[in-house]
């Protein structure tokens, strides 16, 4: 089954009482004084296709996937099809995800 490693989109911060994207550098989100509210995320459209997704991890901006079939992915994303092997050695250096180890002990 092919791997595909994404870099969501980060939408940035605005501030609540103009709708204006701010910096967040030296801010504190005190209410009144300097708030600011973070949008969120944007995800890739194929995300939502449940049948095709078998296996899925999220850590910050960096998400990976096993997929039954590659799906078409917007080129505004970071996204790329990896080997079983670097979807292994994310998973364990980035996610933090062990293998299961079959001990014979029973």
């Amino acid at each position: 089954m092919p791997w595909i490693k994404v870099e969501l989109i980060d939408r940035g911060y605005v501030d609540p009482r103009t709708g204006k994207k701010v910096s967040i550098e030296g801010r504190r989100n005190r209410p009144k004084i300097d708030p600011f509210a973070h949008l969120g995320m944007e995800y890739p459209a194929f995300i939502r296709d449940r049948e095709n997704i078998l296996e899925q991890y999220q850590k910050g901006t960096t998400m990976l996937f096993c997929v039954k079939t590659v799906p078409k992915i917007d080129p505004k994303f970071e996204a790329k099809e990896i080997t079983e092997e670097e979807a292994k050695s994310l998973k364990r250096n980035v996610f933090g995800i062990l293998e299961k180890v079959e001990s014979g002990v029973s």
